[in-house]
């Protein structure tokens, strides 16, 4: 049964929901929502330090949330430690992503990106049939430049 800390079925601009399950034996799940930022990391930081989520492992899913500032950094470098590196991050492709990438975070945590939807794929078969497969080029990521 699921443990829902402050949370409201719509979140205004700038708050955060959490919610906590238990998915296996010893693996507990905190669900973010919302924005986490300098004004809201506190909200975190007491979910975080909860003495009943004494667990061994924590997957963290973050696939609802909107932002991320640098102040989350500590609190999950900090719980990644008092974990021993059994935290999980769940996160979609786009701005939460892009933050773990642009502080290293990628490279400190696990984190589990799931992959983003392909557009171009269809999903009934008669679109299928009637859309042509192309096949794109790779574009050479180098750029030569012919010096004078």
């Amino acid at each position: 049964m699921p443990h829902a800390l402050p949370a409201t079925p719509l979140q205004p601009r700038g708050a955060l929901s959490i919610t906590r399950t238990r998915v296996d034996g010893d693996c507990a799940t905190l669900s973010l929502a919302g924005e986490l930022d300098i004004a809201t990391a506190p909200q975190l930081a007491r979910a975080l330090s909860d003495p009943d989520l004494v667990e061994d492992c924590v997957v963290l899913d973050l696939r609802e949330l909107l932002f991320v500032s640098s102040s989350a950094a500590p609190l999950l470098l900090d719980l990644n430690a008092r974990l021993q590196g059994r935290l999980t991050v769940i996160c979609q492709p786009g701005p939460v992503t892009r933050f773990f990438r642009l502080t290293n975070l990628d490279h400190a945590l696990h984190i589990l990106t799931p992959p983003a939807p392909d557009p171009t794929r269809n999903t009934t078969a008669r679109t299928r049939q009637a859309t042509p497969h192309r096949t794109r080029r790779p574009m050479n990521p180098t750029l030569e430049v012919e010096t004078p």
